[in-house]
């Protein structure tokens, strides 16, 4: 049941990919409920996976891998939900599609050490980061969408797919409302690790705490400067991008050490 279901996301996500494309070039993805039936079946296989994967038995089994493809399943399900709710999120699926089909087979065919939590507050703490955690990846993708569709709007020079993005003013609106969202999870998520975890500056964590810090601070600070002082455009790449670069590290850094080089969990 868990190769069928990950086969079965992974051929999925990416029949949704060129589905989505084909749409978004005829101008018919609000008009056609093929996609949305394609990527709520890849989802559900997503789902379906990620039990045999995350959650096998009672607890939460974390490594590098595994929560990379939770991450992206949850950046999914966000990613269905606006787009049922037909904000203009196309361009982001397009980029999320393949990178979740990767994520599956990452996880599925790749051994990684394990890391098993029980704690029902230490959980709580853990859901929340990785809810946190996908809506700021979120973000940075279209960042990266946005950086490039200005870059190409400064030359005169739509190339590609990018000639069929939505008007950068509501790509920027897009990226300042997932910033936000983004921000509030990664306020409960670190406000839960001091409340449920003994030692948030433990040697082992401090850090994953500091740098978590630093995350939260750049994007509080970008979010003042949007609406204070107007910032957007470049700033607005630019301080999401590294934003989400210190909230990776935080995570993903320290992980890849113990479990990929050193094959510790």
């Amino acid at each position: 049941m868990q190769m069928l279901g990950a086969i079965a996301a992974i051929g999925l996500y990416l029949f949704g990919f060129f589905t989505l494309l084909q749409q978004v070039k005829n101008a018919t993805v609000h008009d056609n409920k093929t996609f949305s039936l394609i990527f709520s079946a890849a989802i559900l296989a997503h789902i379906i996976t990620i039990q045999y994967t995350v959650f096998a038995g009672q607890a939460l089994h974390l490594g590098i891998i595994n929560v990379s493809s939770l991450i992206f399943c949850v950046i999914a399900i966000i990613s269905f939900i606006a787009h049922l709710r037909r904000l203009e999120v196309e361009n982001l699926v397009l980029l999320l599609l393949p990178l979740a089909a990767i994520s599956i087979a990452a996880a599925q065919w790749t051994p990684s050490a394990d890391k098993i939590v029980t704690e029902t507050g230490l959980i709580i703490h853990i859901v929340l980061s990785i809810i946190a955690y996908s809506l700021i990846t979120l973000a940075s993708l279209q960042a990266i969408l946005l950086g490039k569709q200005e870059q190409q709007l400064r030359s005169h020079n739509f190339k590609g797919i990018f000639r069929y993005f939505p008007p950068l003013q509501t790509m920027e609106t897009l990226l300042f409302d997932i910033i936000l969202g983004g921000t509030v999870m990664l306020t409960l998520a670190i406000a839960s690790g001091f409340l449920f975890l003994d030692d948030m500056f433990a040697q082992h964590l401090v850090h994953k705490t500091l740098l978590s810090l630093i995350a939260w601070v750049l994007f509080t600070v970008l979010l003042w400067g949007h609406h204070r002082r107007g910032w957007r455009g470049p700033v607005a790449v630019k301080w999401t991008l590294i934003g989400f670069m210190a909230l990776m590290l935080a995570y993903f850094g320290s992980k890849f050490v113990l479990e990929i080089l050193l094959q510790r969990p």
